[in-house]
């Protein structure tokens, strides 16, 4: 991967550098394309050396969406939206 390099002064950009948005050579702020690729490139060496550790989840990721059965029916969440709509909600 090419080096990031600082639009001002030409010169490159460490990964640990583009935390403070400023540049160690000359002193001026690095635009925020520079700063997020250097966080980019920051987090996927990270995940790339957890993974050559060994380190990384091997669990699969829970499922978060509730079984099909508790989720309300179309006819049920029309009569919930008119009721609230229309007032009835309000005894």
């Amino acid at each position: 991967m090419n080096s990031l390099i600082c639009p001002n002064c030409d010169a490159p950009v460490p990964l640990q550098g583009g935390d403070d948005e400023w540049c160690a050579a000359c002193g001026k702020r690095l635009p925020l394309a520079v700063v997020a690729a250097v966080h980019a490139a920051a987090k996927r060496m990270r995940l790339e050396t957890a993974a050559a550790a060994g380190s990384a989840d091997d669990k699969p990721k829970a499922d978060v969406t509730p079984p099909q059965d508790e989720r309300p029916t179309f006819g049920k969440r029309v009569a919930g939206c008119a009721n609230y709509l229309l007032g009835f909600w309000r005894s």
